[in-house]
């Protein structure tokens, strides 16, 4: 094959592989019902104006990134793609600027085809990029930060160098305030151009826009502090369930634990698994997975073009570093899948690179050339994408609560004057969708989207309900690894009182973090 069919086909398989990741990340996204927390993001976004989330402290989002969610609502009838639009806008942004970035550093055809086909096909990425959670935001806006800076590094042209300093600025003014991880990339990427000997311009230069760029990123992260971030942070829902991913530098059971949820984030980048359900038996084969993959990324890096490796390494590596310090600071959670989608980007990139140099280097040792080593390597990353297209049901979300088929059941059955309860997992989901206020449909209270209110007494709440109830009572709840222990407190005592518990339906859904459940409590034995 000649040289510029060879051109020919990598540019037509980039250009395959970028086609099937937008339409994975596209297809069917309004059709998946709002789970809890997205259920509390939305009835945020779509019931204050616009002023107040500028403001708001109950939800933990950043600013702008629940105004460009309202601003962009409308342009869908569903409110389930209306909404998730931005989260969707960026995550497909996400593959094209990688694709630049890759441009930038003038990687061999190969490897930029197979890690765009790893990034098309990544489970954490498509799964952020269908949810309405900021996430997938942050991970564009490092990516188009990394473009600006990798790309000014390169440009001799005076004019040129103040396009890409002023957009560079201004992504360091706002990313913050679309993202609060933002910060974990933008900070190691403003530092390269004072870390690294300059490629174009002068080394004056370099430390210049590392001055400049740092000292908005301060400016702007010390604002959005002061104006909504530490009364979001000091919300007592939030705090409890991001205590979890601190570490105490002195405790050997928080190291040990943030190294399995390192792993675990580690292997959701390419493996589409729900991760909280991953038990301790199936860390044996989960942790040799990430050893594999995180060898793949060493190699990677080891192996990338001298002219960028230094770059590369600081932006792959750097964003851990300061993670780590931000949990041991008790500021921000280590290893957190959900917010490590912004590490995510720029770390796969890196793994099919390696895929690609292992693949070749075995061929020219049992082959003597390297051809073949390269096809194997572009097949081998395709597989995730492939696996999109045959499984694309397991890609939709790590979590799918079917609530208004459950609501729905509910409204044709429940007799009058019978009592319905959401339970804490529910509760914010069943708020969304159950349209018209219905006094007989008692939400447990909730903060953080699905966490409890310290100090509040639910056994009190639920003691009430079972006292007032003359009928069946029936029972909106999620069932799985999510904890929920209004559900467990309210079965027990259910049972206590002579009820019995039937499952109305099978699992709404089977594959995910938690299914969605309707249950019915009948004195005696239920029978349908």
């Amino acid at each position: 094959m000649t040289s510029d069919r060879f051109r020919l086909l990598i540019a037509m398989l980039t250009v395959l592989c970028m086609t099937v990741g937008f339409g994975g990340r596209i297809l069917k996204t309004g059709a998946r019902p709002f789970w809890s927390d997205e259920a509390w993001v939305a009835a945020t976004a779509t019931q204050q104006s616009y002023a107040q989330l500028l403001r708001q402290t109950d939800v933990p989002a950043p600013p702008l990134f629940l105004v460009s969610v309202k601003a962009l609502s409308s342009l869908a009838s569903r409110p389930e793609l209306g909404l998730r639009l931005f989260p969707l806008i960026c995550g497909s942004g996400v593959l094209l600027a990688s694709l630049l970035v890759l441009q930038t550093m003038r990687l061999p055809r190969t490897i930029v085809t197979a890690a765009v086909a790893f990034a098309s096909g990544s489970a954490m990425l498509i799964a952020f990029s269908r949810e309405l959670k900021q996430y997938e935001v942050e991970a564009f806006f490092s990516l188009v930060l990394a473009l600006l800076v990798f790309r000014l590094r390169r440009v001799a042209d005076p004019k040129g160098r103040r396009l890409l300093m002023l957009g560079a600025c201004l992504t360091c003014l706002t990313g913050p305030w679309f993202g609060y991880g933002f910060i974990f990339a933008a900070v190691p990427l403003m530092s390269i151009p004072a870390l690294l000997p300059p490629l174009r311009g002068t080394r004056r230069q370099g430390v210049l826009t590392s001055a400049i760029g740092l000292s908005l990123i301060a400016a702007s992260t010390i604002a959005l502090m002061i104006l909504v971030g530490l009364d979001q942070a000091r919300n007592p829902g939030l705090r409890q369930f991001t205590s979890t991913w601190f570490i105490r530098p002195f405790e050997t059971s928080d190291w040990v634990r943030a190294i399995v949820y390192f792993c675990v984030t580690s292997y959701a980048m390419i493996v589409p698994q729900s991760l909280t359900a991953i038990t301790l038996s199936q860390l044996v084969f989960v942790i040799p997975i990430a050893l594999l993959l995180w060898g793949f990324v060493a190699v990677g890096l080891w192996t990338w073009p001298r002219r960028s490796r230094a770059e590369m390494t600081v932006y792959v590596l750097s964003p851990w570093i300061l993670l780590l310090v931000a949990a041991m600071a008790a500021r921000y959670p280590f290893a957190n899948s959900r917010m490590m989608v912004m590490w995510a980007a720029p770390t796969i990139l890196v793994m099919a690179a390696g895929v690609v140099r292992i693949a070749r280097a075995c061929s020219i040792v049992c082959l003597g050339k390297g051809g073949p080593g390269l096809v194997a390597g572009l097949l081998l990353s395709m597989l995730p994408l492939v696996h999109m297209l045959v499984r694309h049901e397991v890609h939709v979300g790590w979590v799918n609560h079917d609530f208004p088929r459950l609501l729905q059941v509910l409204r044709q059955e429940r007799r009058p004057k019978e009592t319905a309860v959401a339970t804490i997992m529910a509760s914010s989901a069943v708020a969304w969708y159950r349209g018209t206020q219905d006094d007989s449909l008692v939400l447990m209270p909730v903060t953080a989207g699905t966490c409890v209110i310290p100090e509040f007494s639910y056994e009190n709440l639920i003691k009430d309900i079972i006292r007032t109830q003359t009928g069946r009572l029936w029972i909106l709840t999620v069932e799985g690894r999510m904890p929920d222990a209004s559900r467990q407190k309210l079965l027990e005592m259910l049972e206590t009182a002579g009820y019995g518990i039937t499952e109305r339906l099978d699992a709404a859904d089977r594959n995910s973090w938690g299914t969605a459940r309707l249950l019915v409590a009948t004195r005696g034995r239920a029978v349908f």
